[in-house]
């Protein structure tokens, strides 16, 4: 490298680190590549917008920063003196109209896969897509390891008003630019035992983070990238009637928004005590023009909120704000640190969703007013390495996003977030003399599917008997009737008694004790309902081991239970046994989608057995 082009060196800010080890383990997800697609509207003049592209790289170190890290005991940023504008201009005139927003996806699938070098200086590119009839397509990519959120949004905001000074030929007048250094060098001046201290007492007795329990893999993007985004525009009314409340409250907008996906994870999660990550400016007031400084100053914290049914809403409010309050004082704390403060084991994540309030400096670009050029449809697209990550936009109405992990999540689940997180919202201002335990998540369509008229319906038959009682009885009456089906395999009466009946006499036949639990690890499948049935003929315990549960969740239930036998699948076996090493006894296996000659051998008849009443 030569050094005379060099203009400055300095470490990386902590979450620059973060982004690097995760840009750096990518596996071709394409995390926190970030694109900014906008269109534009009016006559565009290329020279003078080449021109306020160069202005805005000698303006900001953060456009000419690259990242080196091989054989250095840590890595560093380095900022060059000059670099070359990566710009691109195509005509797409001639595609009809109808057919570009197809195009424009399709390319910016294309540019995400192409990705950047974190080594080469710039790390970012600009693409302009002539559309034709005074029509434009701005796609500013770039690499979040130099910029955030905040920063592109003030960077547009410059870029454009540089661009309307060489149009009238007048020279920009900007005041210079604080550089990024100096948010580094106040990051290194701060009070690491007072973080260690707060982070410590707020996340003690947390052992696991939050679990989400609505993984539900989209099978159809398996050829898609990993990251997923669903968008959704919500009604202008909401927006308005939020910011009212919240000034009639005297509440922040962030914080209507972290109690309502607190809500959210309580009602996924069943926990009364909930954490995620929550990304903050990370601008802090006693950083001189910290507002004006482009580079990546934002954190991710996690939030703990407790949901305490009995409380009135306004105190719920008022405690969540308070604990907001309270982050900003320490967003400088590194995320590692805040995990090795924490209870939770080393190897688990701290939080598997994050909120992200984008509140940044775009208004009058958000509402077109760019000049000569009119803006709209304005879109920041920036997969993280979270499963879920759920995003708010004021624009000015109300623009929510969910980014997902299709490989744990579903668009119809994604979509379901996004209904619950405005059921949340409606519910919280709806009333402020409310409970918390009052506040109702699930919208109107999705209460009706659920809400059963128990008056129009025929009474249920009394269970007065062991259900393997009726199950002989429908084996007797109709055999080879369907008596469970699962995909495209199905069992008819007859055959589900014999298999339960092999089963029921394999469990047996290992001489267990009255009682002993049988866990069943696995997707939903026909064996689930066997081993049910059979530990009903048995006496056995039945154990539910869902696969979506973090492992130190399992390793919870597996130590409190005790399982003396667990049926799984061949695909989750190696799983399941390393999360039972450390039990004081090793449980029995069933894989039942391998061979099993130990249960196919057992004879098929009903075993002779006196069980506990059902």
């Amino acid at each position: 490298m030569n050094t005379l082009a060099i203009e400055d060196v300095y470490p990386l800010a902590p979450t620059q680190q973060g982004i690097l080890f995760h840009a750096l383990d990518d596996n071709g997800a394409g995390v926190y590549f970030v694109q900014a697609s906008i269109a534009l509207h009016g006559q565009l003049h290329l020279p003078a917008f080449r021109q306020a592209w160069q202005t805005m790289i000698r303006r900001h170190p953060a456009l000419r920063t690259s990242f080196h890290w091989e054989d250095l005991d840590q890595p560093l940023q380095v900022v060059h003196r000059e670099v070359d504008l990566p710009l691109d201009v195509f005509d797409w005139s001639h595609i009809p109209e109808h057919q570009q927003p197809e195009h424009i996806s399709v390319f910016l699938e294309e540019d995400r896969r192409r990705g950047l070098d974190l080594g080469s200086a710039p790390l970012f590119r600009v693409t302009l897509l002539d559309l034709g009839a005074d029509r434009y397509q701005l796609i500013w990519s770039l690499h979040h390891i130099i910029l955030d959120g905040w920063s592109i949004s003030l960077l547009l905001q410059e870029l454009f008003a540089v661009y309307e000074g060489f149009l009238a030929g007048a020279p920009p007048t900007l005041p210079p630019a604080p550089p990024y250094n100096r948010y580094i060098s106040w990051l290194q001046r701060q009070d690491m035992q007072a973080a260690e201290r707060f982070w410590r007492s707020l996340l003690a007795g947390i052992t696991a983070p939050t679990a989400l329990m609505i993984e539900q893999p989209d099978c159809a993007a398996a050829d898609k990238p990993v990251i997923v985004e669903r968008r959704r525009l919500c009604d202008p009314a909401l927006a308005d009637a939020l910011q009212s409340f919240a000034r009639q409250e005297r509440v922040t907008l962030s914080t209507l928004l972290h109690a309502a996906w607190a809500l959210v994870l309580r009602a996924y999660s069943g926990e009364h005590d909930v954490i995620f990550g929550s990304v903050s400016s990370g601008r802090p007031d006693t950083l001189p023009e910290a507002e004006r400084i482009a580079g990546l100053l934002l954190t991710t914290l996690p939030v703990r909120i407790t949901y305490n049914a009995q409380m009135p809403l306004r105190e719920w409010l008022a405690e969540i704000q308070q604990q907001l309050v309270e982050h900003r004082q320490f967003d400088y704390t590194p995320l590692v640190q805040i995990q090795g403060w924490s209870d939770i084991p080393r190897g688990q994540p701290l939080f598997e969703s994050i909120l992200v309030f984008e509140n940044y400096p775009l208004d009058d670009f958000l509402r077109g007013k760019t000049g000569s050029l009119r803006s709209t449809d304005v879109q920041f697209l920036t997969p993280t390495n979270y499963p879920l990550t759920v995003q708010v936009m004021f624009t000015p109405g109300l623009t929510l996003s969910v980014s997902y992990d299709a490989a744990r999540f579903s668009a119809a689940t994604a979509e379901r977030v996004l209904d619950h997180l405005l059921s949340a919202l409606a519910a919280i201002i709806a009333d402020p003399e409310a409970r918390v335990g009052d506040l109702e998540i699930l919208p109107e369509h999705e209460r009706k599917r659920v809400l059963i008229d128990f008056n129009a319906m025929p009474p249920l038959p009394p269970l007065d008997r062991p259900i393997s009682s009726y199950l002989a009885e429908h084996v007797r009456t109709r055999p080879d009737a369907i008596a469970v089906r699962c995909g495209e395999r199905s069992l008819t009466y007859a055959g589900l008694s014999a298999r339960t009946n092999q089963v029921a006499r394999w469990l047996v036949a290992h001489d267990l004790p009255p009682g002993a639990p049988v866990g069943v690890f696995a997707e939903r499948d026909i064996e689930m309902l066997i081993v049910l049935l059979a530990c009903l003929q048995t006496g056995y315990a039945y154990v539910p081991l869902d696969p979506v549960y973090p492992d130190a969740r399992l390793q919870q239930i597996l130590a409190d239970s005790r399982c003396a036998v667990i049926a799984t699948t061949s695909d989750l076996e190696q799983r399941i046994a390393a999360l039972v090493d450390g039990l004081e006894t090793r449980p029995i296996f069933w894989v039942w989608d391998t061979p099993t000659p130990a249960i196919d051998a057992q004879p098929s008849s009903p075993i002779d057995r006196i069980v506990p009443a059902e």
